[in-house]
This record gives structure tokens, C-alpha cells and sequence, in this order.
């Protein structure tokens, strides 16, 4: 084992001592993880087999459906990034949209690196086990290779953004500002792994061979437990690896971090208690009651049928031995004296099983997504009926996008003051999609980004019909006169950029003038040496607009007629907003009272 360095606070057998208190205080909450696990992929009746053979016991894909429609609505659509700063000047505003833009290149390079959507595995964990968990850390290997080179397209990103499964997460609380004091990420991880990634040697304890050299021992794991290990001790932050039985990283005060670098959410928090398995509560926690009494309900009905089908048949004879009977339907059965053969049925009336499943269906849609979430219709109920039905399963999700959010907002302030702490003049050249969806690359070194830690991240879930309700929703505003176009556009309309939409409808509004398109005919004509200029002749007073086309030139190099027209062919020709037809004006916000 190795030695403790000189001056830290705790030694190994602190760490461990640690990690199985904590392994203790989280037992239930693991077994929790694992049956969640299980229900998702359909496999919580693996240790359960039939009670009795015959009997066959139903599964209903209802947790794996509203885990998958849970995500399919929150991660269809990327969250968005604001920094919050003061962009009155034009350097400002460039320095705010350049570090958004590395915090979204941050999180694509991330991803395309591991091939691998942590936005989406960490929304999953999130819904699944009740809690999401990711890092961001900064490489300090990554970083040396990049102080090496001077070529600014070579290097590397040094920030790491994961999602980390939240079953290797053990945390206690009582940290600064309500934070968590301890956390780690521990799993048994094989030696090979660990060794290649870290750059180290596992050791062992080492035994002579047969021929009296040093070698491990045959019954040495292949497999050891790997603790990831941040704490804070004091005001300091402290950060340890463990492997096996050993320090790969020896307790180490880290003064450039000002946060432990794991943030978790909750899908649904409650109080941190002394039970951590209802820290945070999965998606499924209401819904498993009411689909396991459904299943149950379903499996006894199956079993009611297939009684009635097959019913269990007795015979009595006064002679020895059994009675050969062909139980197939349309079979003669051939009694002979004294014998009797007849069906064995329950005296009583059938269960009402139909009803008892309609019930346990409304419980689970009452715990989960109604039907009209899923984009299924409901029988016999109105339209208003329909509509609150999606408005719950709606408020379902509420609390799990606000944690998200949150979640996204401490993870940018990390990455921004990493990027400043660690690479304040070395220049990193990233790319990735931005708000708009447009790909660039930008140019940014850790000081452009200093103060602009405050942030907002909306993360907008997309139900169905979503879309055609907001616009139904967007168009009578405009029309009664209660918004503006771009209000619309931005709230109801979904466009990201409506300063960017209202120039295109500018531009379609110009194209479509006929005066205008005549005019640039007219001009692109000359300019090619088709039409002569003091030959131009003109109906509307000589202002170039319905112009004639020469005589004899063919229909093919009509080419201004059709197709957009580029905007330095007709900028000049605009006429002033005052003269321009109503639909082509700039729409305009409504005016304070």
C-alpha cells in the first residue's frame, strides 16, 4: 500500500472507512436503483417466476413508455443559453455571444468526442432513477499537450462535461452555501482499464514463484474498486484517486477549483434526510403501485379465460383405471355404464375483473401520462376534458425541467470559470451548433469570458400537437391585436432569431413586388450588354419600372423573372418605409402605455 503524502488530512483508511458508511447509508437506495432498472427493461419478474405452472404473468411496457415519452419531449429540443450581461455596446454584446457559443461547442465537442449524448443519458438517469448526475472537470494532460504547440488549430479541448450513472454516486451533504460536503464515484472497474487510462501500475502484493521470483498472486482480482474522491476540508477543496489498496492520486488540495466538480439533480427532491433513497424520487416512484396491481389484474384475467376455455374435467367410472377421453372440440365421447364425465365449475358468479382493470388503468393514468399525452384519444371525453387531461401530464414534468435547468446553470458557471482559471491567454478554436442550429467556429481564450458566470438555460419539452396549438394560439394574438409579429414569432412560433426571420420576410415581401423585379431585370439586362440604356423604355415615367424586354431575346435569359433575386440588385431601388405596401413594413412592437 502506498504511503499517505506528508500534510494530508486524511489518510486511505479514512477514505475507505468512508466509503462504507456511506455504501451502508445508500444500501436501500441502490436497491432501489436496481428494481428501477429492471422495470424499464421489462425485467421485474426475472426473480419471480410463476407461482404456478400455466399461469402466465403479465408485462406491460407502461414504465419503459413513459420513460421514453418523458424524454422524447425534454430532449427533442436542444436547451437554450443565455448569458445574463449587460450588452449595451457592441463589444459587449460580442463578448456574450461569443462565450454562449462556447458553452454549446463545449458540450458538442464533448459529445462528439464520446460519441455519446450526455444531455440525453443525463435527462434519462434523471427520469429513471430519480437522479442525473454529471461532471466537468479540467484535464491538466490535455492541458500541457496544448502549452506545447503554438498552432491554435491543434490543440485540444482540456474541459471535460460528462454524464455520470448515478449508481456509483455516493454524496453526503452539510457542504458551503447548502452544497454537498462529500462526493464519489465508486465502482469496481477491471486493472487493465485503469491502469491504460490513468498511466499507472495497480500494485499488488507481491509472492515468490516456484523459481523464487516476485510475481502477483494467481488469485489477484482482475477487477478492483476505483473511488473517485472529492470532499471539502475546511475552506479547501481536497481530491483523491483510489485503486485497490492504494493512492493513484494522494489527497490533494485543489485551490482552481471553487466547487466539486459533480453536480446531481433531482427528478422529483424532497428534503435531505437521513434516508438518501428519498432524496430524489424516480419518475416511475408513483407508478409502480398501480401497474404491478394492473398486471396482476390482467394475469388473473388471462388465467379466468383460460379456465373457461379449458375448464378442468372430472370423470367417474365404477370401474378401475381412467376413463380415455378426446378432450378436442367436436369430439365424440363415448359413456359407457356407470361412468360419468363432466366440466368442474366455480358455483359462484365470475369477478368483475373488466372493471377492477379499467380502475387500475385510471390509477396509472393518474400517476403518469394520461393517453392523450401518448397521442391516443379518450373515449366519451370533451374537448375541454381532453385538453386539462394534457395539461396534467404536461405539469408532470414541470419540476424535472426545473431541476434540469438548474442542473445546466451550475454546470456553465463551472466550465466558464475553469476556462478562466486554467487558459486565461492560450486561445482554443471550437466549433458546434449554436442557437439558430447554424454550425461556426469561433476563436476564444479564457479572459474573454471573465465575469460572465451568470446564466439562464430554458429547456422547453414539445407535447403533441404542441406546435399547431401554439401557432393557432400565435395567429390570434396578431390578428385581435394583443402581441406583435415577433412576439409571436419567438413565444408561440419557436423562431430563435426573429430579427433574423423578419429580414427574410423583408427580402420574400421585395422579391414578390413585380416593380421591383422589373427594375432588376432592367439592370441586370444593361449590365450584361442586352439592353441599351438610352433604349430603355419605360412606362411608369422612366423610373426603370416595366421595363420592355428587347426585341427578339429569347424567354431562357428572362433569368430576373424567376428564381430570389440577389439584395445588392435591388438595395438601392427600396423605397422609403412610408411608401412600401403594409405587409413589406418592419412589424412593430406595441408601444408602452
Amino acid at each position: 500500500m502506498a504511503k499517505d503524502s506528508p500534510g494530508s488530512p486524511f489518510t486511505l483508511e479514512d477514505i475507505k472507512r468512508d466509503y462504507d458508511a456511506l455504501r451502508r447509508d445508500f444500501k436501500k437506495r441502490d436497491r432501489l436503483f436496481d428494481l428501477y432498472e429492471n422495470l424499464y427493461f421489462l425485467e421485474h419478474y426475472t426473480d419471480n417466476p410463476e407461482e404456478e405452472e400455466g399461469e402466465h404473468q403479465v408485462t406491460l411496457p407502461i414504465y419503459t413508455n413513459h420513460i421514453n415519452m418523458a424524454l422524447s419531449m425534454v430532449t427533442q429540443k436542444p436547451p437554450l443559453i443565455n448569458i445574463i450581461y449587460d450588452d449595451t455596446s457592441k463589444a459587449d454584446a460580442k463578448r456574450k455571444g461569443q462565450t454562449e457559443k462556447f458553452l454549446y461547442a463545449a458540450r458538442y465537442m464533448n459529445n462528439t468526442i464520446a460519441g455519446r449524448n450526455f444531455f440525453y443519458d443525463q435527462t434519462f438517469n434523471l427520469f429513471l432513477f430519480g437522479w442525473g448526475v454529471t461532471r466537468t472537470l479540467w484535464d491538466p494532460d490535455i492541458d500541457e499537450r496544448n502549452k506545447e504547440t503554438d498552432d491554435e488549430d491543434e490543440r485540444e479541448l482540456p474541459l471535460i462535461w460528462q454524464s455520470i450513472n448515478p449508481k456509483h454516486i455516493y454524496c453526503r451533504p452539510g457542504g458551503p452555501r447548502g452544497g454537498w460536503r462529500t462526493v464519489m464515484f465508486a465502482l469496481n472497474r477491471p486493472v487493465t482499464e485503469i491502469e491504460s487510462e490513468m498511466g499507472v501500475k495497480v500494485k499488488f502484493p507481491l509472492v515468490r514463484d516456484n523459481r523464487g521470483r516476485f510475481a502477483r498472486k494467481p488469485e489477484d482480482p482482475t477487477e478492483v474498486l476505483f473511488i473517485d474522491y472529492w470532499t471539502w476540508w475546511g475552506r479547501d477543496i481536497y481530491h483523491a484517486i483510489i485503486a485497490g489498496e492504494e493512492f493513484i492520486k494522494h489527497p490533494t488540495k485543489m485551490p482552481e477549483y471553487t466547487f466539486i466538480p459533480y453536480t446531481i439533480a433531482f427528478c422529483i427532491p424532497t428534503p435531505l434526510g437521513p434516508y438518501p433513497e428519498r432524496w430524489g424520487l424516480s419518475f416511475l416512484f408513483a407508478l409502480r403501485d398501480s401497474t404491478e396491481d394492473l398486471e396482476r389484474a390482467m394475469s388473473r384475467l388471462l388465467r379466468v379465460i383460460g379456465m373457461y376455455g379449458d375448464p378442468t374435467m372430472v370423470t367417474e367410472s365404477e370401474q378401475p383405471g381412467n376413463i380415455d377421453i378426446d378432450k378436442r372440440i367436436g369430439s365424440v365421447i363415448d359413456i359407457k355404464t356407470g361412468e360419468k364425465v363432466y366440466y368442474l365449475h366455480s358455483q359462484g358468479s365470475p369477478p368483475d375483473l373488466l372493471r377492477a382493470i379499467e380502475f387500475f388503468r385510471g390509477q396509472v393514468q393518474e400517476s403518469g401520462f394520461p393517453s392523450v399525452s401518448l397521442g391516443m384519444g379518450v373515449a366519451g371525453a370533451s374537448g375541454y376534458a381532453t385538453n386539462l387531461l394534457q395539461e396534467g401530464g404536461r405539469v408532470k414534468i414541470e419540476v424535472p425541467v426545473q431541476n434540469l435547468q438548474l442542473a445546466w446553470q451550475a454546470d456553465n458557471e463551472k466550465m466558464l470559470r475553469l476556462f478562466y482559471t486554467f487558459s486565461r491567454d492560450e486561445k482554443l478554436v471550437m466549433s458546434g451548433p449554436f442557437k439558430t442550429g447554424k454550425y461556426e467556429r469561433i476563436s476564444i481564450k479564457g479572459s474573454d469570458v471573465k465575469g460572465l458566470w451568470h446564466n439562464e438555460v430554458v429547456i422547453e419539452p414539445k407535447f403533441v400537437l404542441d406546435e399547431r396549438r401554439d401557432m393557432d394560439i400565435g395567429v390570434t394574438g396578431v390578428r385581435e391585436g394583443f402581441w406583435s409579429k415577433r412576439y409571436a414569432q419567438e413565444k408561440y412560433g419557436h423562431i430563435e432569431d426573429p430579427e433574423l426571420e423578419a429580414e427574410r420576410m423583408r427580402d420574400e415581401a421585395v422579391e414578390n413586388d413585380p416593380r421591383i423585379r422589373e427594375a432588376a431585370v432592367t439592370r441586370r439586362l444593361i449590365r450584361e450588354g442586352m439592353l441599351d440604356p438610352e433604349q430603355d423604355m419605360t412606362q411608369q415615367g422612366g423610373n426603370g419600372s416595366g421595363a420592355k424586354r428587347p426585341p427578339g431575346r429569347p424567354e431562357e435569359l428572362d433569368v430576373g423573372l424567376r428564381g430570389p433575386i440577389p439584395r445588392d440588385e435591388y438595395t438601392d431601388m427600396l423605397p422609403q418605409e412610408a411608401e412600401m405596401p403594409m405587409e413589406m413594413r418592419m412589424p412593430l412592437e406595441p408601444r408602452e402605455a
